[in-house]
């Protein structure tokens, strides 16, 4: 029995080290690099996968080559299935052994890592103590940590400024350094489906991620008018409970789904949904920020969004469309529908322009950080 639970695992790893085809390790070996080479590394192994490819093709713009250390499962997903890059070295390791490579040598030759979630290498995100995680290695590399949530740093008496951001938040004043991760890989150009208009979201069908009961609401809505040529796919885990009969048509529940998929849905989707309200989901505009808008950019796909939450995430009338009370929700669905091929190709035009604005200031920030990280 224990031959064969052997095997298994041995055969496993292989699956691991062959699934991405540019490289994968497995096992206690030290992350490829060189000296021009900076680690991006996310050692959350539920979430936050998302950001990687972002952070890693920014340093790739800035002229270094990156490796990336991420779970084996991120990998076999598909995170990386439409990245390619001859600088690009891709590392699959689990949590467990990443941290004991780090911990007991450093970084080798690498000029620096890219921690891109804070807080799981010491308690109370203390960052110095994160920093001395690398052993010696902090004091002469670059240590660079992507903050997902402001106020646990902020709060925590231990804030550092120089912390990386997703957005620029709005959280007690406190600073950081803004660098939105959207980029996923090659995207295809979409033309608005002509026949079915689908619309797509991403995220736990739970209340406090979003609010359902909005989207559930206009879609009955839009029914009840007559108008029934749409689908919204729902991509996340959680049930939805005591949808009307009328709307089952309608509804895509696609459950969790691996990276690659996920990608292929949002691609050939049409708008974006999102339904935030105040005050429940105010986190998204003050202290953390929502992976639907890293998605958003990524595939230009125009958004349905509260005013509320538009501003501050770069949208405006130009790229996404804009309500102002759920009672509003199911008008904006519609002219979404509706919208003739020419103005949504008009609208994707404009959410580009936004997302280029978006990775020059990004660029820029963590050029600036990479420099002032020199200094430390």
């Amino acid at each position: 029995m224990n031959l064969l639970r052997t095997t298994l695992n041995f055969f496993r790893r292989l699956q691991d080290v062959f699934t991405e085809p540019k490289l994968a390790i497995f096992g206690n070996k030290t992350p490829y690099a060189d000296e021009n080479t900076f680690i991006v590394w996310e050692p959350c192994s539920k979430s936050h996968a998302e950001v990687v490819p972002g952070y890693a093709k920014h340093l790739l713009d800035l002229g270094y080559n990156v490796s990336v250390v991420v779970n084996p499962k991120f990998i076999r997903e598909g995170l990386f299935s439409r990245f390619k890059s001859p600088r690009l070295h891709i590392n699959a390791i689990p949590r467990g052994a990443a941290k004991a490579i780090f911990s007991s040598r450093g970084l080798g030759k690498a000029l620096g890592i890219m921690v891109t979630t804070a807080g799981k290498l010491a308690s109370q995100r203390n960052f110095e103590a994160e920093r001395a995680f690398f052993r010696e290695d902090f004091r002469k590399k670059k240590i660079l940590f992507v903050e997902h949530k402001l106020n646990l740093a902020f709060d925590s008496g231990h804030f550092e400024p120089d912390l990386i951001t997703l957005r620029q938040m709005d959280y007690k004043s406190a600073p950081s350094i803004p660098v939105n991760p959207n980029y996923f890989g090659e995207i295809r150009n979409h033309e608005k489906n002509s026949d079915i208009i689908k619309f797509v979201t991403v995220g736990s069908l739970q209340e406090h991620r979003r609010n359902n009961s909005t989207i559930l609401n206009a879609a009955e809505k839009l029914v009840n008018r007559g108008i029934k040529n749409f689908r919204i796919i729902i991509i996340g885990k959680g049930n939805l409970h005591g949808v009307p009969k009328a709307l089952e048509k309608h509804i895509e529940l696609s459950g969790t789904l691996p990276f690659a998929r996920m990608f292929d849905k949002i691609e050939e989707s049409d708008f974006f949904l999102t339904a935030y309200e105040l005050p429940k989901h105010s986190r998204y505009i003050t202290s953390g920020t929502s992976g639907s808008f890293q998605l958003i950019y990524g595939f230009l796909k125009p958004c349905i969004i509260n005013s509320d939450f538009a501003a501050i995430n770069k949208f405006d009338t130009e790229n996404s469309i804009i309500y102002r009370t759920s009672e509003e929700y199911a008008d904006a669905m519609e002219r979404a529908i509706k919208m003739d091929s020419k103005s949504y190709a008009e609208m994707r035009s404009a959410l580009s322009e936004t997302v280029s604005q978006i990775n020059a200031e990004s660029l820029s920030n963590l050029r600036n950080a990479i420099h002032k990280n020199e200094q430390r």
